[in-house]
C-alpha cells in the first residue's frame, strides 16, 4: 500500500500495524467479486488515501471486514487497536445493502443506516469509499443488482456524499451510476463531447495562458486548472433547462487556487475587468458558504473577440478551500494532539444527520423520503411540516415569516403566534428540514397575555424574503399529493 505525507510517524507506524494485522488474518481468502479480501480492503484504504482520509478511517477499512469473514472478533479488535475501534467496526459491518423485498424493511435499514452514521461521521465516510469501490469494480453480479445498486447510490450515497462536501467522491459516483442507468444516453453525450474535445481543451489551455499573464503582472502566484464538465452534470444541465446537448454551452470551467482570501477577491476584479462577465453568474460563496460549508467565487465569462463563442465558469479559492471542496468530511483532522483512534466526528455534520433520521420518521413511504433528501441537498430546499403533517418545501433559511407568507396566514388581520415544534417563536425564527411549524390564531384576550407581547403578531411588515410562484407551483408538484395552498 503506498505512503501519504500528511502522516505523522506515530500514525504511519498504525496504518502499518493494522496492514500486517489484515493480511497475516484475510490470508487467502476471496471476496464475493473474486479478487483476494486483502487486495479488496487495500483498494478502499489507497482510495481513502486519495481524499487525505484520517488515518483512523484508513485503519477501519483495513480491519471492518475481519470480523464478518475471519474468526478475528470485536473483542481481538478492542484489544489490538481500541475499543472505539471496535464499535466502528461493529456499526460498519451491519451496514449492508438495503434489504429490496419490502418497504418495511428498507425503512428500518435507512434508519439503521442514518443512525450509525450520526454516531460517527467516519462511519459515513466508509461506506461511500465502499460503494465507490463496489461501482468501480462492479462487485454484484447480475443486470438487476447492478441497476438497484446504482439507483440506490443515487437516491441515497450522493446527496450523503455531496451534504459532507465531498465532491470527488459525488462526481465519480454520479457518473458510473448514470452509465449503469442510462448507457444509451451516456454513450451520447460522451461521443458528442468527443467531437469537440481537442478544440475545447485547446480553448481552455488559452484562456488559462491569458489569465497566468494577467496575474503575473499583479504578482499573484496562482495555481489554475481547467476542465470539461463530468457527463452527469452536463446531462442535469439538459434536464434542468429542458435543452439538448448541443444547446449546453457551459461545460466548460477553469479553476484558479491562490493563498488567500484578500486574492480571491482581487483575482475577481482582474477577471471581469479584462472579460465579459455574463450577467446573473456571479455567486460569494466565501461571504455566505454552502450549507455544506463549501466556499468559493464563482463567475462565468464570455472569452472577447477573436475566440470561439463559449462561455466559461470560473472558480477561485484558496488552498484550504479547495481540499474542503474536495475532500470534504473526510478531511477534517481535528484531533492532531488528541488519541486519533477514540475521537469522535465533529458535532455539526452529526446534527445534519440526526435531522434526516427525524425527517425520515415523518414520512410514511421510503420513495418520498428518497425525494425530500434529493430536494434538501440538489435544490438546496428545506422541508418542513404543517401541523397536519403535510409536506411543504422552502428555500434554504427560509424563517416562520417566509412559510406564513406562503400559506397566506392571516398574520395581518388578527393576533397569531408560531410554533416550531410545539414552542412559541418569533417569525424571524430559522427553519431547517424536519421542523413542524403552526400558526395559531389567539381567540380570547387572556389567551395573548399567556406569550410575551413580543412573540404575538398582528400587524407584521413584509419579509425580505418573497416566495415566488414558480417555488409554490414546484413544492406542490413535488409534494406528491402533500401540502396544497391556492394562491389568493
Amino acid at each position: 500500500m503506498r505512503k501519504h505525507q500528511d502522516y505523522t510517524p506515530r500514525e504511519k507506524s498504525i496504518i502499518g500495524k493494522a496492514l500486517e494485522f489484515s493480511a497475516r488474518h484475510y490470508e487467502d481468502r476471496l471476496h464475493k467479486s473474486g479478487r483476494p479480501f486483502l487486495v479488496h480492503v487495500i483498494d478502499i484504504a489507497e482510495n481513502l488515501l486519495d481524499i487525505h482520509a484520517d488515518p483512523s478511517v484508513i485503519i477501519l477499512a483495513l480491519v471492518h471486514d475481519l470480523p464478518h469473514h475471519t474468526e478475528i472478533t470485536y473483542a481481538d479488535i478492542a484489544e489490538t487497536f481500541s475499543a472505539a475501534m471496535a464499535e466502528l467496526t461493529r456499526h460498519v459491518q451491519k451496514m449492508g445493502r438495503m434489504r429490496t423485498e419490502n418497504e418495511s424493511l428498507q425503512q428500518q435499514d435507512l434508519t439503521y443506516m442514518l443512525s450509525s452514521m450520526s454516531l460517527d461521521i467516519r462511519i459515513a465516510i466508509i461506506r461511500l469509499i465502499h460503494r465507490l469501490n463496489d461501482l468501480r469494480n462492479q462487485t454484484v453480479t447480475g443486470p438487476d443488482d447492478l441497476l438497484f445498486l446504482a439507483t440506490e447510490t443515487i437516491d441515497l450515497y450522493v446527496p450523503l456524499a455531496g451534504r459532507l462536501g465531498m465532491s470527488m467522491i459525488k462526481n465519480e459516483l454520479e457518473d458510473l451510476c448514470f452509465k449503469i442507468i442510462s448507457p444509451d444516453l451516456h454513450q451520447e453525450i460522451q461521443t458528442q463531447l468527443a467531437r469537440t474535445r481537442e478544440e475545447d481543451l485547446a480553448y481552455l489551455d488559452h484562456i488559462k495562458a491569458s489569465l497566468r499573464q494577467l496575474l503575473q503582472k499583479q504578482k499573484i502566484k496562482a495555481t489554475i486548472n481547467g476542465r470539461i464538465k463530468s457527463t452527469y452534470s452536463i446531462y442535469r444541465k439538459m434536464m434542468k433547462r429542458k435543452i439538448p446537448l448541443d444547446k449546453v454551452y457551459d461545460k466548460l470551467a477553469i479553476r484558479i487556487v491562490v493563498n488567500s482570501v484578500t486574492q480571491c477577491y482581487q483575482i475577481l476584479g482582474i477577471i471581469h475587468t479584462n472579460f465579459t462577465p455574463i450577467q446573473g453568474t456571479f455567486d460569494d460563496y466565501i461571504a455566505t458558504p454552502k450549507s455544506n460549508n463549501y466556499q468559493s467565487l464563482h463567475t462565468a465569462i464570455y472569452p472577447g473577440q477573436g475566440i470561439a463563442f463559449k462561455p466559461i465558469e470560473i472558480q477561485i479559492r484558496t488552498e484550504w478551500m479547495n481540499q474542503d471542496a474536495e475532500f470534504g468530511a473526510a478531511s477534517h483532522w481535528r484531533y492532531k494532539d488528541q488519541e486519533f483512534l477514540d475521537v469522535d466526528s465533529t458535532e455539526e455534520q452529526k446534527h445534519w444527520i440526526k435531522s434526516l433520521i427525524k425527517l425520515r420518521e415523518k414520512f410514511e413511504r421510503h420513495a418520498e423520503f428518497v425525494q425530500a433528501l434529493k430536494s434538501e441537498v440538489f435544490e438546496e430546499n428545506v422541508i418542513i411540516f404543517d401541523h397536519l403533517g403535510k409536506v411543504i418545501y422552502l428555500p434554504a433559511k427560509a424563517t416562520a415569516k417566509d412559510y406564513a407568507d406562503y400559506v397566506n396566514a392571516p398574520i395581518h388581520r388578527e393576533p397569531v403566534v408560531v410554533r416550531v415544534n410545539g414552542r412559541i417563536c418569533a417569525l424571524s425564527q430559522s427553519l431547517k428540514s424536519g421542523d413542524t411549524i403552526e400558526i395559531c390564531p389567539i381567540g380570547k384576550d387572556n389567551d395573548r397575555h399567556l406569550c410575551p407581547p413580543e412573540l404575538v403578531h398582528g400587524d407584521i411588515q413584509s419579509g425580505s424574503i418573497k416566495i415566488i410562484r414558480s417555488q409554490r407551483k414546484h413544492s406542490v408538484k413535488t409534494s406528491k399529493g402533500g401540502i396544497h395552498y391556492e394562491e389568493r
